[in-house]
């Protein structure tokens, strides 16, 4: 066999073993977008990507979190909330299952959202009024606003969190 042929015969093995890659041993991926909703009892979050898209992806229980705007006030990967806009490094499984994020990185947090959590001196950004539940109540395929949220009118709609078609 001639040099030619050996090197020949290589190429095409190294092309389809490329092609045969498992989606599992993929790279991971990169993207940026604001953040939409989260619901953390599945672990899910809901990003409006750079090309105006509303994608789900799962958030791995190891997920990094790294705050580069409201550092000062956000530590953890609870404070992740709806207006954020986020940098973040995602495995992708071809179709076959949603993405899972793999770190987040915060590059802006919304100037009101920063000053009222200064003002409460930090915390959970989901905090909910004393008696509520974090679960949501649903009817027919509606999110219901308990009336604790629809009284106190310093919480916003964007913790009332709707992620229809996701489970």
């Amino acid at each position: 066999m001639s040099v030619v042929q050996v090197v020949r015969t290589a190429v095409v093995a190294a092309a389809a073993a490329a092609l045969f890659v498992p989606a599992s041993e993929a790279g991971p991926m990169k993207g940026r977008g604001t953040i939409q909703a989260v619901d953390w009892n599945v672990m899910q979050m809901a990003i409006k990507g750079v090309d105006n898209k509303v994608n789900t992806f799962r958030v791995a229980r190891d997920c990094g979190v790294k705050f580069t705007d409201g550092a000062e006030v956000y530590s953890k990967l609870r404070d992740l909330a709806p207006r954020m806009y986020v940098y973040f490094t995602y495995e992708d499984y071809g179709g076959q299952e949603a993405p899972m994020l793999q770190n987040v990185e915060v590059r802006e947090v919304p100037k009101d959202m920063l000053q009222a959590r200064a003002s409460q001196g930090g915390g959970d950004t989901a905090q909910r009024p004393s008696g509520e539940s974090s679960r949501q109540i649903r009817e027919s395929g509606r999110a219901v606003v308990p009336r604790s949220f629809q009284r106190d009118r310093r919480l916003s709609c964007s913790r009332v969190l709707v992620l229809g078609g996701v489970r």
